[in-house]
């Protein structure tokens, strides 16, 4: 991926503060997770830490569909293929504002 957010994998480490620690591959801290309780912290950081993945698997889907469309093997209606554009674009940063 060429994007300007922090590529996969994500670490994540409980810590003596009650946080969710996430880090790069390197080790260095991306982000802390707390506030909430400890189940849905874990889930929050569980989130975060698949992301990069995420963004890569729907990318990856995203232009399978496009493939598709140019060579008319279906037609697009807008509807779910739009909402994952929409939240790639939203992850790079893209977002219109509304």
């Amino acid at each position: 991926m060429n994007e300007k957010f922090t590529p996969g994998p994500i670490q994540k480490e409980f810590n003596n503060d009650a946080r969710w620690l996430l880090t790069d591959e390197e080790g260095y801290p991306i982000a802390d997770v707390y506030g909430g309780d400890m189940i849905t912290d874990e889930a929050n950081a569980n989130l975060f830490a698949a992301a990069p993945e995420l963004y890569e698997a729907l990318d990856n889907i995203v232009k399978e569909l496009n493939f598709g469309f140019d060579f008319g093997l279906f037609n697009e209606d807008g509807g779910y293929v739009g909402q994952a554009r929409a939240a790639l674009a939203k992850a790079r940063g893209e977002e219109s504002a509304s």
